[in-house]
């Protein structure tokens, strides 16, 4: 299960390390902080994709079982299960990039207001901005955020749940 783990987590940080390079992006000041920040929060293809990765992962170790004759717990329906988990994951894929594609540009974004702010220069001086704060509970009512963040999102976790299911099946 560590494995698992360790996989969502390297991901996670690559998803973080892109943020960072894009930071000017996420300013409070950036109208286009929206945009950036619900790109962000999908992260629905690179769950699937790590899934993939780490079940073809999983048919290398078969085959170096297979070599030293170690079979695994499933036997013969193992091809069965690995196919059928390939062609799920990559119809999840297929349905998340479909999603993202459905709406329009301006509806992948995170609802914004602009608000008045106050900031201080280096030299002390106040002077008002306008500063755009997300609107959570209206972006987390809108059909992308829920379809893109919430149902992608956690039908690419399930691959990964499917996946640490496989393999603690198969191996164990």
């Amino acid at each position: 299960m560590w494995p698992i783990i360790t996989a969502v987590c390297i991901m996670l940080l690559r998803v973080i390390v892109r943020c960072a390079i894009d930071a000017t992006s996420f300013e409070r000041t950036r109208p286009e902080r929206g945009h950036q920040l619900f790109r962000a929060f999908f992260i629905a293809p690179d769950l699937v994709i790590l899934a993939l990765a780490l079940l073809v992962s999983t048919g290398v170790l078969k085959s170096i079982l297979a070599i030293h004759g170690i079979d695994t717990s499933l036997g013969d329906s193992y091809l069965s299960w690995f196919v059928a988990l390939v062609v799920i994951f990559v119809v999840i894929l297929a349905g998340c990039i479909g999603l993202w594609y459905m709406h329009h540009d301006d509806d992948r974004a995170l609802v914004i207001r602009n608000v008045p702010g106050a900031r201080r220069d280096r030299q002390g001086q106040v002077y008002s901005i306008i500063v755009w704060e997300i609107d959570w509970r209206k972006s987390s009512e809108s059909s992308s955020f829920q379809l893109l963040i919430v149902l992608a999102n956690i039908l690419s976790a399930a691959c990964i749940a499917a996946y640490a299911w496989f393999i603690s099946f198969a191996f164990t």
